[in-house]
């Protein structure tokens, strides 16, 4: 556990629904910290199927407490945290002014007691705002320049990993591999790739980091693995794609400890897809 992490007894997540929400929140609770998970349910019956298993998943760890969708900031404005994480990544559809709330009263919550915010976001697609309201993001960007608590924002590419969400080009893959999905990815339709990483590889970053990793205060996870990529696309069948690589300056950019065989972790999350496709996926 990092030296930020072992100061911190009560930690929130809002959105612990989101996969890599889930995937952090796993992580700390095995280590013994404390965490409230504030999920919103799915209004997608697939998608609420998968959530409610993720939450009894997470329920069998005594250190983990659900927050109601309806009361979680009446909830949250009662304690005192030492650590928040907000996580917007998943595809689904999202309402945008209700979004823009839940930011809202999350940043209401650590200004009252100066509390440190991780923002997880994606950069998946051409537009690295695709799957963020615009307005939302220039809110944002605006408003922190105010902000007197420690944040940092972080920007994702594709992840994939045990529990890979539903509407992602790479469920839909493994679900036309288990034969449950009829429907073929177009042939024409191009996907964007800014860069890829395993779930194991960004959970490290965001649960073991330093104090003067808010310092930067916006970084952007990448692997240093230069055929990545292709052997992803591959063992998907993919070969039409676009790369678009993450520019920014080195002082932005963090890369992970790689997991030593990609391929290997690729089949485990088609196992996982094999296992769990009838219970989970259909």
């Amino acid at each position: 556990m990092s030296t930020a992490l072992k100061q911190c007894k009560h930690i929130l997540i809002v959105g612990v629904h989101q996969f890599e929400g889930f995937h952090i929140c796993s992580k700390l609770v095995e280590e013994g910290l404390l965490v409230d998970g504030v999920v919103i349910v799915p209004k997608n019956p697939l998608q609420k199927k998968i959530c409610e298993e993720e939450m009894m998943w997470l329920g069998r760890n005594a250190h983990f407490h659900l927050l109601e969708e309806d009361s979680w900031i009446e909830d949250a404005s009662k304690k005192q945290y030492d650590l928040i994480y907000y996580c917007q990544t998943d595809q689904h559809p999202i309402d945008d002014e209700a979004e823009k709330h839940r930011l809202e009263k999350t940043v209401e919550i650590a200004s009252l007691k100066q509390t440190p915010i991780i923002f997880i976001f994606s950069l998946e697609g051409e537009n690295p705002l695709e799957y963020r309201d615009e307005e939302i993001d220039s809110w944002m960007q605006q408003i922190g320049q105010k902000w007197t608590f420690p944040y940092l924002f972080v920007y994702l590419p594709t992840v994939f990993g045990p529990w890979q969400p539903l509407g992602h080009w790479i469920s839909n893959s493994l679900l036309e591999c288990t034969g449950i999905s009829r429907s073929k990815t177009n042939a024409n339709e191009k996907i964007v790739i800014r860069d890829i990483l395993h779930i194991d590889e960004i959970v490290p970053v965001l649960t073991e980091f330093d104090e003067d990793l808010f310092a930067k205060k916006t970084i952007y996870l990448i692997s240093d693995d230069k055929e990545r990529i292709k052997k992803v696309m591959s063992f998907f069948d993919i070969f039409h794609y676009i790369y678009k690589p993450v520019s920014k300056s080195e002082h932005h950019l963090v890369v992970p400890k790689t997991v030593e065989n990609i391929e290997k972790s690729l089949q485990e999350l088609k196992d996982f897809f094999l296992q769990n496709t009838r219970r989970l996926y259909t």
